[in-house]
């Protein structure tokens, strides 16, 4: 078994194992979890994993930067960098 996979096991002698970081934390969105049995057919399984966004890490940053040192202009850098993904205005553009 490698460092980087974690047995999952609902109960009983159940093999519900999978891949997943340690963290508990994944960069993957929409992606299907998959436990394999020992026969060669997958099923799909739920499995509780955080999910994070580059735009929550953009957010995060900005948070930090206002929380270190207001009026650092990575601040708006970085929530418009959030905007332009979202296809909504910068802020620049409404609140000059």
């Amino acid at each position: 078994m490698g460092g980087e996979q974690i047995w999952y096991n609902k109960s009983g002698n159940s093999d519900n194992s999978g891949f997943a970081p340690r963290s508990g934390a994944s960069l993957y969105k929409r992606l299907s979890q998959r436990v394999y049995h020992l026969s060669p057919h997958p099923l799909t399984e739920y499995r509780p994993i955080m999910i994070f966004r580059l735009p929550e890490f953009y957010l995060l940053y900005a948070e930090a930067l206002n929380e270190v040192s207001p009026g650092d202009p990575r601040i708006l850098e970085y929530v418009d960098k959030v905007r332009e993904r979202a296809g909504i205005p910068l802020l620049a553009a409404i609140k000059p």
